[in-house]
């Protein structure tokens, strides 16, 4: 009799899953080590493993797994010869029996054997045993689909600059020093992207950094061309347009250097994350879990808290620059919240989960204006998944009551709001393993980085300032492109490109856009 499913994720991120391994005695050994070693590193519950079509078929009709990894040279029984296309029969004959998900592992991914592969449901062909059980578990998230990239990581610190890029999906490393002189970061700092001609300083920038990495740096661009060329060999014709996974590792002393706006290395006069798969960047200080990832429980374990700061008017604080700011009415915050409430709640069509429940999501300032008694009452509530806030921040540099610079967020009625320190109620946040903050300059030190710092597994912020309905519609995006893929560095990619389409040199939301998150323990 066959019995229920053990796949299950703890809130603590480990997916307990049960794996049936299918490959021929030759394809044993090092390969199939390789795997197991995997997916019992990163959560398996059981791996079991048969070496012919016909006990595999076998063991499928007897009891449930949660996936199954196939080799594509396969003897049909005991008595019968290995054959280069056994492992694709296996795959189509399972398929009449369960609807567990498959992956095909082979040498190399032929045009042919993508086309035969693409005609059964649910099955992933793929070409790197050295990644196929990482890539398993990874495929086993609901709704999670991760393809092949180049995954690139810049390192960048006073001390020195490095890089290292690795395939996923296929096999290459690659890695090497960077030289990159302290003159050139000066011209690296955006402030005033909020001008007309921001674009052009954005430009200038990105084309800066893209000669410095490249041009400079001959090393770097042989490596990421050799990198696309070992995709196009093992991968065929889908590694021939690979996308790129771009990360830099930035020290505090490099945080405000506006990375993100490389260039394209390759000929087109674009900026690099106008074409990569996604660009994010992580702390070197700080110490993250990538256990707390916030897929990593159930959505019934999950819980949001969005915070509407829909407030105006002139703030009075020793604290601020010169005393005061002015804060100018918002137009789209309360669409904002309502919007993203919405789309936490949207139920997939695929697995028919939805990211949050209802009864887990609390707002603050849709009925009436949002008090520092009430955001403190409920972020020392703690256990919060996911924190939106949508509003006025400010960052300031200079002066500022902290190391790396101070950022206020503004609550309270309209005009009559308050300013409140970030660093004041970051400890409150610890717990979160995802903060939004919808607002100008929330992607500085004293917003983004304190938090990676203070151990939230990601944020989302801008570094300038941004337009108030351009930074809803983002969110939007980005909460849309979440629930497909629950991915935040793939919703994050996917949404500011679609703004970079429609926008271009026209708004500055995609250009100002930052993911960071901490360097994750290995």
């Amino acid at each position: 009799m066959a019995r229920p499913s053990s796949c299950s994720a703890s809130r603590g991120g480990t997916l307990m899953a049960d794996f049936l391994l299918v490959f021929c005695p030759q394809q044993q050994g090092l390969e199939v080590e390789q795997i197991k070693k995997q997916l019992r590193r990163f959560g398996a519950h059981a791996v079991q493993q048969e070496t012919t079509c016909e006990t595999g078929l076998e063991q499928l009709q007897q009891q449930r797994f949660d996936f199954v990894i196939v080799g594509s040279r396969l003897a049909a029984d005991a008595g019968a010869v290995v054959e280069d296309g056994g492992g694709l029969d296996f795959c189509r004959r399972a398929r009449l029996l369960t609807q567990t998900p498959m992956m095909l592992l082979a040498p190399a991914l032929t045009s042919e054997l993508q086309r035969e592969s693409a005609r059964v449901p649910g099955l992933t062909a793929y070409a790197d045993p050295g990644t196929a059980g990482g890539f398993a578990l990874e495929l086993l998230q609901p709704g999670q689909r991760v393809d092949p990239c180049l995954a690139i990581r810049v390192k960048a610190s006073e001390t020195g600059w490095s890089f290292d890029i690795d395939g996923i999906g296929f096999k290459f490393h690659g890695d090497g020093m960077l030289t990159v002189p302290r003159s050139a970061w000066m011209r690296w700092e955006a402030q005033h992207m909020f001008q007309p001609d921001w674009y052009d300083e954005f430009s200038d920038i990105g084309e800066s950094i893209r000669i410095a990495l490249c041009d400079e740096n001959p090393h770097f661009k042989v490596q990421r061309e050799l990198g696309r060329a070992a995709a196009a060999m093992q991968l065929g014709d889908a590694g021939r347009e690979l996308p790129d996974r771009l990360t830099f590792a930035v020290s505090e002393a490099c945080y405000p250097l506006m990375l993100e706006a490389v260039f394209d290395p390759s000929l087109r006069p674009e900026p690099w994350l106008a074409q990569a798969a996604s660009v994010a960047r992580r702390l070197l200080e700080s110490d993250g879990d990538a256990s707390q990832d916030l897929f990593s429980g159930p959505p019934a374990a999950r819980r949001a808290l969005l915070i509407c700061a829909d407030t105006h008017g002139s703030v009075f604080s020793a604290k601020l620059l010169g005393g005061q700011v002015r804060l100018d009415p918002l137009t789209s915050v309360r669409l904002e919240c309502a919007r993203v409430r919405k789309l936490l709640t949207t139920r997939d069509a695929r697995t028919g989960q939805p990211l949050f429940y209802e009864d887990n999501i609390r707002v603050l300032g849709m009925d009436g204006p949002v008090t520092r008694a009430a955001l403190d009452a409920a972020l020392r509530e703690g256990n919060w998944d996911l924190i939106h806030f949508a509003g006025h921040t400010c960052f300031q540099r200079h002066g500022a009551q902290q190391r790396g610079g101070t950022g206020f967020l503004f609550i309270g009625p309209a005009e009559e709001p308050e300013g409140i320190d970030f660093g004041d109620i970051v400890s409150y946040m610890r717990e979160a393993r995802f903060v939004y903050l919808s607002s100008c300059e929330s992607g500085n030190s004293g917003f983004a980085a304190l938090a990676a710092t203070a151990g939230i597994h990601a944020v989302l912020g801008y570094r300038c300032r941004v337009n108030d309905r351009t930074a809803a519609l983002q969110a939007r995006l980005f909460y849309r492109m979440l629930l497909r893929s629950h991915s935040l560095n793939a919703a994050f990619g996917l949404a500011r490109r679609r703004i970079y389409k429609r926008y271009r040199d026209r708004d500055n939301a995609w250009a100002s856009a930052m993911l960071v998150t901490p360097e994750f323990r290995s």
